[in-house]
């Protein structure tokens, strides 16, 4: 890092390595694990050095204290080395806080380091660095080599064990058939662990398990899910621990990645009875709790629920059902401050190809530009044909009226059909409408798998994408006022992180001040007054303002609408705000949609054609 106690130009050999007494600095005791607590004791000697004069070796330990001082974020595309501390608007140190000078000098210090939590972050930080090598991926090696070092144990998963291996393997994933071999041997070693008879059960098998989901093969899947299974039934795990629903749940997923129903549905109903168990213990025990009874019948009502309605039969699904429900509601009273999927298939794999192919190759401002405009948002005429052409083919479908549920079970809509007497009558225009907004979310779910999902791929494999790049961006771009473009930039680099959930949290709310904001400036009243208290309306009734289409665009209206505050669409703004959103709905093709508008209403208001301009005229 470029600091004020060594030239910039200081370069370091061998023998100042040699020379740097390094190891005694940091300890020998490689059993910390995580090797950031070394960082204040490679700081103090790098100081000893300097103060001796012996500049060269003091710089080898800064730069080593600095190398220690990052935590390992496995799963992380682009940021996998972050600050270990933070205080103010300082930090511990980052890959791209170091010179080009500092990283040839780590060049010469990475073959004389044999502390594989060093060496690993070293390698990782001369890969994300040096991008312009043609022999950049021999880094990449050793830090897959040094990241699978760790101990495959429970004091290493607590500590960086788990990081680390999940680094190791999103990098051997990212290096393609270079890296092939690696990926088979850290398979074999993660499936031998799991199975060896010193594996702590619990906590350290599930762990071992997710660690392995990116290199599972077909044929691992039932294996790991029976593994799972056996581990929840030793002795080990008490009767109401509940590692042993977290291990009987994961157990389900990795049938169901096998397309085991049968298994899938059998450990449901178990895990089903267990809740049930947990929450009558509650209501039994002298300290009475039914509070949290009623949450332990909720999740054994919901278990059961996951089994398909055809097969509950076999599982006496429905009286248990019933008696569940009976339970959770008589809890709730009780603790007074306390409650059919059909697919279609349709090859698009030529779409993907063609997404892919468009933006591969790009630099990474053409390819932040072409996710945005990989496809569009709703055509409003689009729409309304598709849903003439419906009902024309099937005219009962638009005369049935329809209630519409929410995913934990509650009538969230009902709405009528079509009125033949009276087609422009205000019940007709709103079945046409949902009719509309039925179709547009299957579009956009085939927007998503055809065009976002690939071209977002393609960008994160090619680029570095950094909130820094992004805020730069934000603080370009028209649409997103001064003071929210760093709320707007953090919301947008966590879909490039895949963290969605994260992403529509931040940004849902900036949507709504965004819509706010442009009807203040354009006269529009956005409050309402009650008992002389003024407050602001919501967005269900910003967006159904009569004026609202002379303020935007009327098919971006609908799409927010359709996409935000309709309860027969996707409903996102009034789920997050009310706490409904659930984990499946904030990783869903929903949430990445919002994602991506948000991102291309950003991108859309950045003055490219003068930033360009000025770019040339500058160079000329």
């Amino acid at each position: 890092m470029s600091d004020d106690l060594y030239p910039d130009d200081l370069k370091v050999k061998l023998e100042h390595v040699h020379g740097s007494g390094w190891r005694e600095a940091m300890g020998a005791d490689e059993d910390d694990l995580a090797v950031y607590g070394a960082r204040n004791e490679l700081s103090n000697a790098a100081k000893a050095k300097l103060d001796a004069g012996e500049i060269e070796q003091g710089k080898v330990l800064w730069l080593l204290s600095d190398v220690s001082s990052m935590m390992i974020k496995g799963d992380s595309i682009h940021e996998p080395l972050r600050p270990s501390i933070r205080w103010g608007n300082k930090r511990t140190a980052i890959p791209d806080d170091f010179t080009d000078a500092d990283l040839q000098n780590l060049e010469v210090i990475l073959p004389e380091i044999d502390d594989y939590r060093l060496r690993a972050r070293i390698a990782d930080i001369l890969w994300l660095r040096l991008t312009d090598r043609k022999d950049k991926h021999k880094n990449a090696l050793i830090a897959i080599d040094a990241y699978r070092s760790y101990p495959l144990n429970h004091r290493s998963f607590i500590m960086e064990g788990r990081e680390a291996w999940k680094r190791a393997i999103q990098l051997a994933g990212s290096l393609g058939r270079i890296a092939e071999d690696r990926r088979a041997q850290m398979r074999q070693i993660l499936l031998d662990r799991l199975y060896s008879e010193d594996v702590v059960k619990g906590y350290e098998t599930t762990w071992i398990a997710e660690i392995l989901e990116s290199l599972a093969k077909k044929e691992d899947l039932s294996v790991i899910a029976a593994r799972l299974e056996e581990a929840a039934k030793t002795p080990q795990e008490k009767p109401n621990d509940h590692r042993y629903i977290k291990l009987l749940e994961d157990a389900a997923t990795w049938y169901n990645k096998d397309l085991q129903k049968d298994q899938v549905h059998r450990l449901y109903s178990e895990i089903a009875e267990h809740w049930e168990k947990f929450a009558s213990a509650q209501i039994k025990n002298d300290d009475t709790r039914h509070s949290v009874a009623s949450d332990f019948f909720e999740n054994a009502f919901n278990s059961l629920r996951r089994i398909p309605r055809k097969m509950r039969p076999d599982f006496n699904g429905e009286e248990r059902l019933e008696r569940l429900r009976g339970k959770m509601e008589e809890s709730r009273v009780l603790s007074l401050d306390e409650m059919t999927q059909f697919s279609t298939k349709v090859d698009i794999s030529e779409v993907v190809t063609l997404s892919r192919e468009r933006i591969q190759g790009k630099s990474l401002d053409d390819a932040l530009r072409i996710l945005a405009e990989i496809t569009d948002i709703a055509d409003l005429e689009f729409l309304k044909k598709c849903v003439e052409e419906g009902n024309a083919q099937a005219p009962l479908q638009a005369l049935i009226q329809a209630t519409h549920l929410s995913s934990d079970g509650r009538v969230v809509a009902r709405s009528g059909g079509i009125d033949l007497h009276d087609p422009d009558s205000e019940r007709s225009r709103e079945a046409f409408n949902n009719l509309m907004v039925r179709d547009h979310l299957l579009q956009m779910g085939l927007k998503y798998q055809s065009f976002i999902l690939p071209a977002l791929q393609v960008v994160v494999n090619e680029h570095r994408v950094q909130e820094g790049h992004l805020l730069q961006l934000c603080r370009l771009s028209h649409i997103i006022p001064n003071d929210r473009k760093g709320l707007w930039a953090k919301g947008l680099y966590y879909g490039f992180e895949f963290e969605f959930d994260t992403a529509i949290h931040l940004l849902i709310p900036q949507i709504e001040h965004m819509v706010r904001l442009f009807m203040k400036r354009n006269g529009l009243k956005t409050t309402r007054i009650e008992k002389g208290v003024e407050t602001e309306n919501s967005l269900s009734a910003l967006l159904d303002h009569s004026d609202i289409e002379t303020v935007l665009e009327d098919r971006l209206v609908f799409e927010l609408k359709s996409l935000l505050t309709n309860p027969i669409g996707g409903n996102l703004r009034n789920d997050l705000a009310h706490g409904l959103l659930s984990d499946g709905i904030a990783h869903s093709p929903h949430a990445v949609y919002v994602w991506w508008l948000c991102f291309r209403l950003m991108i859309a208001n950045v003055p490219w054609e003068t930033l360009e301009s000025t770019i040339h005229d500058h160079a000329e």
